[in-house]
C-alpha cells in the first residue's frame, strides 16, 4: 500500500510539472510572438474604431491599477493553491486551462496583426534591418527571455511612460489571466457562511471587470479582443471542468465522447 501511495504522489508530482512547463512554453512563445509581431505591425495606419474608446475616457495611470490588481489575484492563487484541499490539483488544472488559452491567443496573434490600439502607446525601437539573420534571431530570442521575465511586472507594459512592445498582445495576456483568475478564485473558494461567499463572488465579479475596463481606459487593447478572450476563456474553463468531474469523459472509447477531439483532450 505504501509502495502505491508513493507511486501515485510520484504520479501527481509528474504531472504537475508537466502542467508548469506546459504553462511556462505557451508563456514564453507568446511573448516571442509579442517581439516578433513588434517587427511587423503597420506603424503608419491610424487605431480601429472601438466602441470602448468613444466612451471611456483616456488615463494613463489606469495601467498601475491593473498590475496592482494582477499582483492580488497571484497572492489569492497562491493562498488557494496553499490551502484547499485540492490546491495541488486545481494548481495543475491551472497551468493547463491557461496553457490552452495562451496557446491559442498565440495562433490569433501569429494570424493577423492589427494597427495599434492608440497614438500614445508608442513602439518599442525595432530590431536594425542592418543585422544578419542569425543576429536578428539571437535578438528576438533575447528581448523574448527579457519579456517573459518582465511579465507580471510594471515595466512590463510601461518603460518611462512608453509602450515596450505594440500590438497589445501582452494585455490580452492579462485578461486571460484576470478572467480565468475570477473563475478558479469563484468555483473553488470554500465558505460555510454563505453571506461571505456570495460577497466574495459579487466582489471578485466587479474586481474583475473593472480590471478589464482599466485595460480598455489605458488603451492598451482593443474591446473586441477583450470579448473574444473572455469567450474562449470560460468555454475552456467549463468544458476543461466537465471533462475532470465526469468519468465518462476520460475514456476515448465512449462512442458519445465528443469532447476526445480537442486537441489538448490528452491533457
Amino acid at each position: 500500500n505504501q509502495t502505491n501511495e508513493s507511486n501515485m504522489n510520484r504520479w501527481q508530482i509528474c504531472k504537475t510539472l508537466f502542467a508548469l512547463i506546459f504553462y511556462l512554453s505557451n508563456l514564453y512563445l507568446n511573448c516571442l510572438l509579442i517581439v516578433i509581431i513588434n517587427e511587423r505591425i503597420p506603424l503608419q495606419e491610424y487605431s480601429l474604431p472601438d466602441i470602448g474608446f468613444e466612451f471611456l475616457p483616456y488615463s494613463h495611470y489606469a495601467v498601475y491599477l491593473i498590475e496592482i490588481y494582477l499582483s492580488f489575484l497571484g497572492i489569492t492563487l497562491l493562498i488557494l493553491f496553499g490551502t484547499h484541499q485540492i490546491g495541488w490539483q486545481i494548481f495543475r488544472r491551472f497551468c493547463l486551462i491557461t496553457g490552452i488559452t495562451i496557446f491559442t491567443h498565440s495562433v490569433c496573434s501569429a494570424a493577423t496583426q492589427l494597427p495599434i490600439s492608440d497614438i500614445r502607446n508608442d513602439c518599442h525601437q525595432r530590431i536594425s534591418s542592418n543585422v544578419t539573420n542569425f543576429q536578428f534571431i539571437r535578438e528576438l530570442l533575447k528581448r523574448s527571455g527579457q519579456e517573459i521575465f518582465r511579465f507580471g511586472s510594471f515595466s512590463t507594459i510601461m518603460i518611462n511612460g512608453q509602450a515596450n512592445f505594440c500590438g497589445g498582445n501582452v494585455d490580452i495576456l492579462r485578461a486571460i489571466h484576470i478572467i480565468l483568475a475570477y473563475q478558479f478564485l469563484t468555483t473553488y473558494f470554500r465558505s460555510n457562511s454563505l453571506p461571505i461567499r456570495l460577497l466574495f463572488e459579487r466582489l471578485m465579479f466587479y474586481c474583475c471587470w473593472m480590471a478589464i475596463l482599466m485595460i480598455i481606459i489605458a488603451r492598451m487593447n482593443y474591446l473586441v479582443n477583450i470579448l473574444i478572450a473572455y469567450y474562449i476563456c470560460t468555454r475552456t474553463f467549463y468544458i476543461y471542468h466537465t471533462i475532470c468531474l465526469n468519468q465518462s469523459f476520460q475514456y476515448s472509447n465512449n462512442g458519445g465522447n465528443m469532447f476526445n477531439r480537442f486537441w489538448w483532450w490528452p491533457l
